[in-house]
């Protein structure tokens, strides 16, 4: 704490995890007068909120974030998350619905995004039958409302055959599919504590395209991880290929712990743009796939009589968007049938069909 003190002098109160819920109550109390930092950290997090925390909606009403679990105990080797979050702590399952229930009562909130550090962990913690991923599904399913629900941060090695066969029935979930597989190589997975084989990679994505042909998946990869070989990038970039993801990103390693050497920047950078680029070719074919479709479209803004939407393919602000010309009479925050009319790398552009939304 100390060390922090000197440091940052100008820094008034230092804050942990669990003190997040206390923060208006502890600026209160604060004494102008006195400009010592004050530390109030905790080295165990344990904290996670609930229904009945007040939360302020940032995002536009139409959408909006809900996190079901906080912590990871996952221990990826190159993940500071544990020792900033803390382990792994699942919300009760009554908590989430009742949350949700309440985001949606009015009818205005369209899209329910559940998040964690990882999704497909939740309920493990707890150690019970009653409470997983799949079981708190079934729970938002059952809740009355024109809502959708969209998944994800699913680590590939907790996705089981009951979720992806609740893909496939469900009518709330949306077909789209998170899943941060980070490397293909069996050696650098290793490594990276993934828990999880290439081959089992490769099964659960053939599983779930069989099982849900219309499915979205979007992940994300990670170049220059230490140790990485030419043989493993080689690995990667052809898993690339293959597998002609919808949506993809890439990370070029980021060193978070000094002992954990990083290979050098100038090779990393260029495999991350070696993959960058075969993706954006992927992608543009992809999206040309789509021309003449229609789909239904939510609206997330407009400017200048030009609507911007999303489809079930595409996760607020990281994936594509659906430009729509003449939006005069579109309201934001409403669904509407869209037929896609032109398309590029990572967008597409599309007119307001005659069928009803």
């Amino acid at each position: 704490a100390l060390i922090f003190k000197n440091k940052y002098p100008m820094v008034d109160i230092w804050l942990g995890v669990n003190e997040c819920a206390r923060l208006s109550e502890i600026i209160r109390k604060l004494d102008a007068s006195n400009h010592d930092s004050q530390f109030f950290c905790e080295r165990r997090p344990f904290y996670i909120y609930d229904e009945i925390t007040p939360r302020l909606q940032l995002t536009p009403c139409h959408y909006a974030y809900v996190k079901i679990s906080d912590g990871c105990s996952n221990k990826c080797s190159y993940c500071m998350i544990p020792h900033i979050r803390g382990n792994l702590r699942s919300r009760p399952i009554n908590s989430i619905v009742n949350e949700v229930k309440s985001l949606t009562k009015d009818g205005k909130c369209l899209e329910i995004i559940l998040i964690a550090q990882d999704t497909t962990a939740y309920g493990k913690d707890l150690q019970n039958n009653e409470t997983n991923i799949v079981k708190l599904l079934e729970k938002l399913e059952k809740i009355e409302g024109d809502f959708k629900i969209r998944l994800m941060y699913a680590h590939p090695a907790h996705f089981t055959n009951e979720l992806i066969n609740f893909y496939a029935k469900s009518e709330k979930l949306l077909h789209y599919a998170e899943i941060p597989v980070q490397h293909i190589s069996d050696r650098i997975l290793k490594v990276m504590n993934r828990k999880i084989c290439a081959e089992k990679i490769k099964e659960l994505i053939k599983k779930l395209r069989s099982a849900v042909p219309d499915i979205c998946i979007r992940t994300t990869l990670m170049t220059g991880y230490p140790g990485e070989q030419e043989d493993d990038f080689k690995q990667l970039h052809d898993f690339v290929a293959e597998q002609s993801f919808e949506r993809l990103g890439v990370f070029v390693y980021s060193n978070e712990k000094d002992d954990m050497p990083s290979i050098d920047s100038e090779i990393a950078e260029k495999r991350f743009a070696t993959l960058m680029k075969m993706q954006k070719k992927i992608s543009l074919q992809n999206n040309k796939k789509l021309l003449g479709k229609t789909f239904d479209v939510i609206i997330d803004e407009i400017r200048n009589n030009t609507a911007f939407g999303r489809t079930y393919m595409d996760a607020p602000e990281i994936d594509n968007n659906i430009q729509i010309k003449g939006a005069s009479n579109l309201s934001l925050g409403t669904w509407v049938k869209v037929t896609m009319e032109k398309a590029s790398a990572y967008g597409m552009q599309g007119k307001i069909s005659n069928e009803k939304a």
